[in-house]
């Protein structure tokens, strides 16, 4: 089957779509489908430095055709006219295409030639209907969807939603379009040796003694870091090493996350690491005694997916789409994103060792659940229910 995705950015540090997106596309190649990604180059493709010139660019990696195109103003829309160019021929030559993210020009591009050319096509929304997403930045959603997102949204032939919360979230704005739910895999860490773990608790624990809790994902509002410093000042009173490595790409957050931090006196504890690569991902996970994502919506929590593969507990917000199920399977505790039932689970998990060891055991199980095979096979199943029907 020849396979198309469509996507808008896939720059380093774009966070879970993109991670997802590198699992699950060669995770269909290795069953033997033909994949394409078409995406716009914001910063030189992920193989050279970010101060790279833009431009159009291929890479063929894991058995996938990675193509990336030039943007052009606006680039806030990431619009690329070279990419909208390409499509209507590798829409063509696809047997099954699937669009990922609403609100972009390349994903309005991408739908708009799918339907004057009758092919359907699947829409992963990202999480992006969420009452939390849409409730920010209203002003631009409603300029995206006169452009044509909704037109995106209620075109599509198949919702792909990640999680059941994510699919009773989708359902009141998408009518009649059928949903489909696959989660997403997971893509475990490199386990670090010996010597770059030495390093790496130099580097940010110095003679610190722990413990350790680790924040991995983009820094922006809806993700709780705020509350979590907010939550630190009596866990530091009663663990004079606890430090907290914040991991992820600075979407205007790290300013008043480290404002807050020294208002309340906990600055000196928070280490930010920016955007790590896999070797850092893995040192981070090893190091930690806890994962915590407070976050207001997930609508997988795929950072969440790669702690619990690497054993580490976590302790994680309703917000996050899988969190009820992975609770049930004893692997992350549940927190009000507030800081004192934030701070009170932290604390009760690091007070009881034997607790922690017992949900490292269970946090393996509960990711082993989660396949990037599984997901490629029950994808192409949907893609093959498509190629015979009109588009919507």
């Amino acid at each position: 089957m020849r396979v198309l995705h469509v996507i808008a950015s896939l720059g380093a540090g774009s966070g879970g779509p993109t991670e997802a997106l590198r699992g699950l596309a060669p995770a269909q190649a290795a069953q033997g489908d033909q994949v394409t990604v078409l995406s716009v180059n914001l910063d030189g493709p992920p193989w050279q430095p970010a101060a790279a010139a833009p431009g159009r660019a291929t890479l063929r990696e894991a058995g996938v055709t990675w193509e990336y195109f030039p943007g052009s103003f606006p680039r806030r829309w990431l619009r690329s006219p070279a990419l909208a160019a390409a499509l209507p021929a590798a829409v063509a030559a696809a047997d099954a295409v699937e669009i990922h993210g609403l609100y972009h020009h390349p994903l309005i591009a991408a739908a708009r030639t799918c339907r004057r050319l009758g092919r359907p096509y699947v829409l992963r929304p990202l999480g992006i209907l969420d009452p939390v997403i849409q409730g920010r930045r209203r002003w631009r959603k409603r300029v995206a969807d006169l452009l044509g997102g909704r037109a995106l949204l209620r075109g599509a032939a198949l919702i792909h939603c990640t999680s059941e919360a994510e699919a009773e979230i989708a359902r009141p704005w998408i009518g009649a379009v059928p949903v489909a739910v696959v989660p997403h895999g997971v893509t475990p860490a490199p386990l670090p040796d010996a010597a770059d773990l030495d390093r790496a608790r130099a580097r940010w624990l110095g003679e610190a003694p722990g413990p350790l809790l680790l924040f991995l994902g983009r820094l922006t509002p809806k993700k709780g870091l705020r509350t979590l410093i907010a939550a630190l000042p009596p866990l530091a009173a009663r663990w004079p090493g606890l430090r907290l490595l914040i991991a992820g790409k600075d979407e205007g957050e790290a300013a008043p996350a480290l404002a807050l931090a020294e208002k309340l006196g906990v600055a000196q504890r928070l280490i930010f690491v920016g955007h790590l690569d896999a070797a850092g991902k893995g040192a981070a996970l090893a190091l930690s005694s806890l994962f915590v994502l407070p976050s207001q919506s997930e609508n997988f929590g795929l950072a969440l997916v790669e702690a619990l593969a690497a054993g580490l507990p976590a302790v994680v917000s309703p917000g996050v789409a899988i969190a009820a199920e992975l609770a049930a399977a004893g692997a992350v505790e549940i927190a009000l994103p507030e800081p004192g039932p934030l701070g009170a689970a932290i604390a009760a998990l690091l007070a009881d060792g034997p607790r922690r060891e017992a949900m490292r055991a269970a946090a393996r199980d509960a990711a082993a659940g989660f396949s990037w095979q599984r997901a490629a096979t029950r994808l192409r199943e949907r893609y093959a229910a498509l190629a015979t029907r009109p588009p919507r």
